[in-house]
């Protein structure tokens, strides 16, 4: 296809274009593809400043030297490869789908990416905007001449790889944060080295305290960047935090570098420190194995911990007609409150109460909370603390406490299992009740009234298996496991 100086060549709306030979658009010349696809079946070099909208590639399509511009999605069952002196910019937002090959040398994207294919990167990456999502499986590689730069909040979601001996800093990020990560390996690296690298920020994720180690009192429970290195090149990693309300970073002198070995994290020391509690960096000692890293923190009597709230314990007793739940945090930062959340289960929770947070402490803070209307029988409960910015934190476990009815309160089932049919015995202060037959997944599939201290129930109609009789009489709940068979 050739579009001379001067002339114009629009394609109408959905419409597609096949090319089997070479693209060239003249200086001057104007094209003009709407929503429509161009498909390229042959050996294509494109020349001349051009922009596409959708794209399929079966053969192979050599980019110019020329600034090349895709507005919409790529199909690529073929090759593409980048020119050595020319651009791609990935304009919009589109996704990168297909078998092929994805080989570029610089390129620019100004909105969010779907990778859903492998992309080697021989040159330079310009992140203007967006985030380039990796599908699963799938790679973000870098030669050992490439570059990245990002502008702030554009990052790449996914995994990483860097080959060479050069020092690279990784534009990554997850789950709306950004959160690079440099790498300089060691004078004598080989060029064949690749590193590899994926960050994770779950909030909820489980890093706990790390009393196995002398000099390193806490680590970060809200992000980790896990980098793997195949011929286990020593090195020195940099970690960057832009968000010091999110990290919790307030002073630089008590933070390092964690590193995770096995179950237990370790101190790999501090080269270097820059920037304050807002946005800053902080580069390691000399690193030579690997797994995730993440902050920690030397000084327990300090907020530089990246834990909203460390939870050391979180404890339930019967105690009276109701249960108390007891917990201490040894720091909290942007706390705004606690929820107590009570299940019969131990799968489906309820909210059960709140209780305020302390906002920002360095300090040790017992709090307690009572659960005036516990249900009869085994019941679990479950702590998490929620930010002023509404991100939650769970304590490490649930925990269950047993409420037993006296002889004042107290309810048979008998027989159990059965083949559907029950009787409940109940004594006189707590007669006339409602009961609630519920499935294992907390759904009620029946209600009635009983009148008196014994009563029939019939599920013959429902399906074999096990289900959960709730007895609900004069503010107390009673519940128990039945079978039917």
């Amino acid at each position: 296809v050739r579009i001379e100086s001067s002339s114009t060549l629009t394609m109408d709306n959905n419409s597609k274009l096949a090319v089997y030979g070479d693209w060239i658009k003249e200086d001057g010349a104007f094209f003009t593809c709407n929503t429509s696809t161009v498909a390229f079946n042959g050996t294509t070099n494109v020349s001349g400043q051009t922009t596409f909208n959708k794209v399929e590639i079966t053969g192979t399509l050599n980019a110019g030297s020329d600034l090349l511009t895709i507005s919409g999605d790529v199909v690529n069952n073929g090759m593409f490869n980048g020119s050595e002196t020319g651009s791609v910019k990935l304009e919009s937002a589109l996704a990168l789908n297909g078998s092929g090959a994805y080989n570029f040398t610089n390129i620019e994207t100004t909105n969010d990416v779907e990778a859903n294919a492998n992309l080697n990167i021989a040159g330079a990456l310009t992140l203007t905007s967006g985030v380039i999502k990796v599908a699963d499986g799938k790679t973000v590689a870098f030669g050992g001449s490439a570059s990245a730069s990002a502008s702030s909040g554009a990052y790449i979601n996914g995994t990483v790889t860097k080959q060479g001996s050069s020092e690279f800093t990784f534009p990554i990020g997850n789950n709306g944060v950004r959160a690079m990560i440099g790498v300089t390996p060691e004078t004598g690296a080989s060029s064949s080295t690749i590193f590899t690298v994926v960050y994770s920020y779950v909030p909820t994720d489980d890093h706990s305290r790390t009393d196995d180690h002398p000099d390193l009192e806490h680590v970060s429970k809200e992000e980790t960047w896990n980098v793997s290195c195949n011929d286990n090149t020593p090195s020195y990693l940099t970690l960057y935090w832009e968000n010091g309300e999110r990290s919790g970073i307030t002073d630089l002198t008590s933070l390092v570098v964690a590193h995770k070995v096995g179950d237990k994290w370790e101190d790999v020391g501090v080269t270097a420190t820059g920037g304050n509690s807002t946005s800053g960096w902080i580069k390691s000692g000399l690193v030579t194995s690997y797994s995730p890293f993440t902050f920690g923190s030397k000084d327990s009597n300090t907020l530089v911990n990246p834990l909203p709230v460390t939870f050391v314990n979180f404890t339930g007793k019967a105690e009276g007609n109701a249960i108390l739940l007891e917990w201490t945090t040894m720091s909290e930062l942007n706390n705004e409150h606690f929820e107590i959340e009570r299940s019969v289960d131990g799968k489906n929770f309820v909210t059960v109460g709140y209780v305020e947070g302390a906002g920002l402490s360095s300090e040790k803070i017992d709090y307690r909370f009572y659960d005036n209307s516990p249900e009869y029988g085994y019941q679990y409960y479950r702590l998490f603390q929620v930010d002023y910015n509404g991100v939650k934190s769970y304590a490490d476990q649930v925990i269950r406490v047993l409420f037993q009815d006296t002889e004042e309160d107290r309810m048979t089932i008998a027989p159990n299992p059965s083949d559907g049919q029950f009787r409940i015995s109940v004594n006189s202060n707590i007669a006339d009740g409602t009961v609630q037959i519920m499935s294992q997944s907390g759904k009620v599939v029946r209600m009635l009234d009983l009148d008196g201290v014994e009563s029939s129930i019939d599920i013959t109609d429902l399906s074999n298996g096990i289900y959960f009789l709730r007895y609900i009489s004069n503010s107390k709940v009673f519940q128990q496991k039945i079978v039917k068979f």
